[in-house]
């Protein structure tokens, strides 16, 4: 079988698919279901700023939050059971469910590279 026709019978490759190109579309503006847990760094290489100011290890991810990596710089950071790997030159926005400090609703790709793994739940 070609790798066509096993896609077009995969309705959930049909789904990652529409996503991805709407993500791309939309600068991949992901709407999370309110994450209440603050993330956290795993990785660092390179420089690492959060919000303009350099990222350590002890750093919280919180709703509101801009992570900007450098030329030479990529990292991991986990927020709730999202994990997510960010690539150089890249800048990911993390956004506030309304007026909360702690409830992200959206994430933002603003520019470079981001893999993200999802734990279960509904996206949008």
């Amino acid at each position: 079988m070609s790798v066509s026709h096993q896609d077009s019978h995969c309705p959930s490759c049909q789904s990652r698919r529409q996503f991805l190109g709407s993500g791309l579309i939309l600068g991949l503006g992901l709407v999370l279901p309110s994450l209440s847990v603050a993330g956290s760094f795993k990785q660092f290489n390179g420089d690492i700023l959060v919000n303009g100011r350099q990222a350590t290890s002890r750093t919280r991810i919180h709703a509101g939050s801009l992570i900007t990596t450098s030329a030479n710089s990529s990292t991991s950071f986990v927020i709730g059971n999202n994990a997510f790997m960010m690539r150089p030159n890249s800048q990911v926005k993390f956004t506030p469910q309304g007026n909360s400090r702690v409830s992200i609703s959206t994430l933002r790709l603003i520019t470079g590279g981001l893999l993200s793994v999802f734990g279960p739940g509904p996206k949008n």
